[in-house]
């Protein structure tokens, strides 16, 4: 489940390394006189990298190779600091040495080798720590740090070297929407206050450290999304948001300075907050930002077949048994003995979201466990991909059954998402303002399952959200909407909103709610009187909407929820339907 607030943070990425290219005269295969082995390193970058590409032509890295099972230190460097610098285009990844004295090469008689890379390179490196200085926020590519220290033990014997890369700083990420009255949000300027950007990276450990006292202004700019804009900024890590202060101007318009509730930032970690600015100068931001590690994505390799030898064509195989597996309806588990060269690394996949795979990958033979969740529906069919991970023999295709489940009776939900499991699913069902002063509860809901979490104190009368209507949802011929409720509130209650086709509002008000099941009527406007206490009882709230005729446009309001000002909120909302 995601886990919703106002604001977010940044993505993990992988790079393959791998071996080839000699100062000396070489072969095709990258061997020089005297038989020394060139390191060449191809390197593959995740998608969701900051800038949304691939390698910029010209990236350049810096990689220490060091004495296997040795800390990084001046007496276990076999090469320090070399320079590598992307030469394709395209933003392939494709890594060469800066000059000959950079090139990393495997000795013919060699003590095995790890590898410790980073991004962006420093011609100067004191005592293993990386300078960092993010005030420039224009470019935010060239200012997102990265390390890598998990290629270890690595020679002429085992020169398929996997870097993977992570984000070492924090991504803050500001989906920013406003009144209509605002217009385009284009011209928007955003200066971003209490931030130090100075600091360095220990290339020993990838610890990344704030250094240095003084604050100073970021200024950040907008881009165009889907609804209103969004900026993006990247600071260093352990640095409170609490401390910091944002000042948005509009041509000359400045708003009311937002500053965040307490959260300390981690690294490699995407904060995302979603802000509203308003025509009277107020800001309205989520409490806390939402949290994501940015993903693992592994890059691409390079295979080097030793100088007269030629490639074995035996491939990856598996037991003809374990080719074709069929399992009943409840939850199971596979393990699939897979078999390969040794030097041959490979990777197992799958496009099922009801299949996972633990041991994916590998390099030679390999115990790959596939898990299947329990079926509660039709009879299913998928399949698991176990391929090599570069080269060109052929991929394993496993087939995967499982019988038909016992059916779960689909709820009536009011709009897609409104039970709150698929949460993308209801946010997409929202208006343009969004959601406010709520959160998802991942595991806190009706029966365990996912709920909206209301909580905190609002300063005026506001919506937590308006719903719309959507196309495939069967809502004319009911007479209630009903959902479930759990929790307190403080000297205010909820007050709801039904629309009808012409956009007209009926209002049904809670107020006073216990531990017992209630029918609201309509009402003649919203009314926030009342206290909230179910006593720790998930209690039914049922709307009695008989004789009102529903908006049925797409696309157009149906249903809203509001709180009152100035009440203390802590409710549980479950389970939104129709009947």
């Amino acid at each position: 489940m995601k886990k919703l607030f106002r604001l977010l943070l940044v993505p993990v990425l992988a790079v393959g390394l791998i071996t080839s290219c000699s100062t000396d005269h070489q072969n095709d295969l990258g061997y020089g006189k005297d038989h020394k082995l060139n390191a060449q390193f191809t390197a593959g970058i995740a998608s969701s990298r900051v800038t949304g590409n691939n390698w910029d032509k010209e990236d350049v890295i810096g990689i220490y190779a060091v004495n296997s099972g040795q800390e990084l230190a001046a007496d276990a460097i076999y090469k320090g600091n070399s320079k590598y610098t992307t030469v394709s285009e395209s933003g392939t990844g494709d890594f060469s040495p800066a000059s000959d004295n950079d090139a990393i090469i495997f000795e013919k008689e060699g003590n095995k080798l790890d590898f410790i890379a980073y991004y962006p390179y420093q011609a100067t490196v004191t005592d293993y720590k990386l300078a960092i200085d993010v005030s420039d926020q224009s470019k935010l590519s060239k200012i997102d740090y990265l390390y890598s220290n998990n290629a270890k033990g690595h020679n002429r014997e085992n020169k398929e070297v996997p870097l993977q890369f992570k984000h070492q700083l924090t991504q803050l990420v500001l989906n920013i929407t406003g009144d209509s009255d605002l217009g385009d949000l284009a011209t928007l300027k955003l200066a971003a206050e209490g931030f130090v950007p100075t600091g360095s990276l220990n290339l020993k450990d990838g610890i990344v450290t704030v250094e240095g006292a003084d604050a100073k202004v970021l200024n950040l700019t907008a881009t165009k999304a889907d609804a209103g804009v969004t900026m993006r900024a990247i600071v260093l890590p352990g640095q409170n948001m609490k401390n910091t202060s944002f000042v948005f101007d509009l041509n000359g318009m400045k708003f009311k300075a937002w500053i965040p509730e307490d959260l300390v930032l981690e690294s490699n970690a995407r904060v995302t907050y979603k802000v509203e600015l308003s025509t009277d100068g107020s800001v309205l931001a989520s409490p806390t930002g939402t949290i994501e590690d940015w993903t693992d994505v592994e890059g691409g390799e390079v295979i080097l077949e030793p100088e007269g030898e030629t490639p074995s064509e035996e491939g990856i195989t598996v037991d003809d048994a374990d080719k074709e597996l069929s399992f009943d309806a409840n939850a199971a588990e596979k393990i699939v003995n897979v078999k390969a060269p040794e030097s041959l690394a490979w990777t197992a996949s799958t496009a099922e979201t009801w299949i996972t795979l633990e041991n994916a990958e590998a390099t030679g033979n390999g115990e790959l466990t596939i898990k299947l969740e329990a079926n509660t529906g039709a009879a299913r069919e998928g399949s698991v991909t176990i391929a090599p991970k570069t080269g060109t023999r052929t991929a394993v295709v496993i087939s995967v059954k499982q019988a038909a489940g016992e059916v779960v009776e689909e709820k009536n939900l009011l709009f897609p998402g409104s039970d709150f499991e698929d949460w993308d699913a209801f946010l997409e069902s929202l208006n343009s303002y969004g959601l406010s002063h709520a959160v998802q509860s991942e595991t806190g809901g009706f029966n365990g399952s996912s709920a909206l979490h209301l909580n905190g104190k609002p300063t005026k009368n506001t919506y937590i959200f308006t719903a719309l209507v959507t196309e495939g949802v069967t809502i004319e011929g009911k007479s209630k909407i009903s959902f479930m409720v759990k929790g307190t509130t403080s000297t205010k209650s909820l007050s709801l909103n039904v629309y009808d086709n012409a956009g007209a509002e009926t209002y049904f008000n809670l107020g006073d709610v216990g531990s017992t099941d209630l029918t609201i009527e309509s009402f003649s406007r919203n009314d926030y009187d009342g206290d909230i206490d179910t006593q720790g009882e998930w209690v039914k709230i049922t709307l009695n909407v008989d004789g009102l005729k529903l908006n049925t446009n797409p696309g157009e309001k149906l249903f809203a929820v509001k709180v009152g000002e100035d009440a203390d909120y802590d409710l549980l909302v479950d389970e939104i339907t129709i009947e």
